[in-house]
């Protein structure tokens, strides 16, 4: 990021003012999200018109690659931002590692701009390039509920946010072990970007577990 940003948040300013909603054009086994054709769409013309531009190329972190994602201003002013992909293992791995770049090349996206779809972008299932029929969910465990309880028995439950209550939708229909461990590598993602809490991220956790136990019975 340029030391100093003068022209480029006016320019951010201008474009918040022309941006459309964003809406959810895709669909997959957990619920509908916004494409990456869907968003690129709508935002280049309207970059295009206030003399910015968006960026996204790989570098190679330590263990992994890493998607550096950077916002360019006419003026020479930028920002950047590098997230490491995170992907499912045990699969093709072109078409794991595929899956990853497009989901958190929409995620970058939208962050480094700081928009959102018009509804949570849940369906993490971007990975899935072929999408496959939704396997019937297995009975609700009663402890998937939108409180997560702090420790001490005189303790208040904290609400979950709007994010957690999607995830635990998504658990609450996990059918499978494959559906699990992709679960799993979700909410990593989740916490990784900051849009779970580590409680949240720990007790969502824990109900996937109770779920796994349910449907391997």
């Amino acid at each position: 990021m340029t030391e100093q940003l003068k022209e480029l948040p006016k320019a951010l300013c201008s474009l918040y003012g022309q941006l459309p909603t964003i809406h959810e054009d895709g669909r997959a086994n957990y619920g509908n999200y916004a494409t990456l054709p869907g968003i690129l769409g709508i935002l280049l013309p309207a970059l295009s018109k206030n003399g910015l531009a968006v960026v996204q190329t790989f570098e190679q972190g330590e263990d992994r690659p890493v998607l550096v994602t950077s916002l360019l201003h006419t003026s020479g002013e930028r920002i950047d931002s590098r997230l490491p992909l995170i992907s499912n293992s045990g699969r093709n791995i072109q078409h794991d590692l595929a899956g990853a770049i497009s989901y958190f090349r929409r995620y970058a996206l939208l962050a480094i701009l700081g928009i959102a779809p018009g509804i949570v972008d849940d369906d993490a299932g971007a990975a899935d390039l072929d999408p496959q029929p939704a396997a019937k969910p297995a009975p609700v465990p009663a402890a998937a509920k939108p409180k997560l309880q702090q420790q001490g028995n005189s303790a208040k439950p904290i609400i979950l946010s709007a994010m957690a209550k999607s995830a635990t939708k998504v658990i609450n229909k996990v059918a499978s072990e494959e559906q699990a461990k992709e679960t799993r590598t979700k909410l990593t993602a989740y916490k990784n970007t900051g849009e779970l809490s580590e409680a949240e991220h720990d007790h969502l956790l824990k109900l996937l577990t109770e779920r796994e136990k349910l449907i391997s019975k």
